[in-house]
């Protein structure tokens, strides 16, 4: 199995498109090492925005949130 890169990561929605059904809810869970787990929102996202959900940093294959 592959560690992951070393470094810093940031969790991004895109809400892309709402293809005329307006704002939706949105709710998002991380998991990092099968153990840790974090539950963000839920925001109500609107179309073409950008949610910056979390940050992560990776040091020796260990996940950790920021």
């Amino acid at each position: 199995m592959l560690s992951p890169e070393n470094g810093i990561f940031t969790v991004v929605i895109h809400y892309y498109s709402d293809h005329g059904s307006g704002d939706t809810p949105t709710t998002v869970v991380v998991t990092l090492n099968k153990l840790s787990q974090r539950t963000y929102g839920p925001t109500t996202l609107i179309n073409e925005q950008y949610w910056l959900v979390a940050g992560i940093s990776v040091s020796d294959g260990i996940a950790e949130f920021n």
